[in-house]
């Protein structure tokens, strides 16, 4: 509950109270999309085989009716926000630190069997990929049509194919 807290927060930047919550989770499908890998998550972490089974049946359900795929083990800290969904795709071993913004058609997955770790304060862009075994730091944004496949050390902007750097995020 914690979290979903925080990616209600990190979305609409008010607290979370019972009634917004239902209105936003009825009429904001990415808010939806987040509730459900959030209940996903915490099925799979269960001890017991039924409740991970839940896990994959939802897994399914924002990968069939919405388009948006997080892998089973996939970790993603609070303050996650999906703005448009469509065409996600986040692999089964990612690692995503806290307040994680991700818009239409982004992939982050494996190479090798190597999966991205990217930390804290991170926006991704559209139809943008980030693949393999990559770090990538805090206070980063990846532009819109983007191929990262080395690690970022640095925040600020990068964009393009062999991705180039402009400016800082806080200028």
């Amino acid at each position: 509950m914690r979290n979903i807290r925080q990616d209600f927060y990190q979305k609409y930047k008010q607290d979370l109270k019972f009634a917004d919550f239902f209105i936003k989770y009825f009429f904001d499908i990415g808010f939806r999309v987040v509730v459900i890998y959030r209940i996903q998550s915490f099925c799979y972490d269960s001890k017991f085989k039924f409740i991970r089974l839940i896990s994959y049946l939802l897994k399914n359900k924002n990968n069939i009716k919405y388009g948006v795929e997080i892998g089973i083990n996939a970790k993603i800290g609070p303050g996650f926000v999906v703005r448009h969904i469509g065409g996600i795709v986040i692999g089964d071993k990612v690692r995503i630190g806290e307040n994680f913004t991700i818009y239409q058609h982004v992939t982050i997955g494996q190479n090798h069997g190597k999966y991205p770790k990217l930390l804290n304060n991170i926006i991704i862009y559209p139809h943008s990929k980030i693949i393999g075994n990559i770090l990538i730091t805090n206070d980063v944004i990846v532009g819109m049509n983007s191929f990262i496949r080395c690690n970022i050390d640095k925040s600020g902007i990068y964009y393009g194919n062999n991705f180039h750097k402009k400016g800082t995020k806080h200028e």
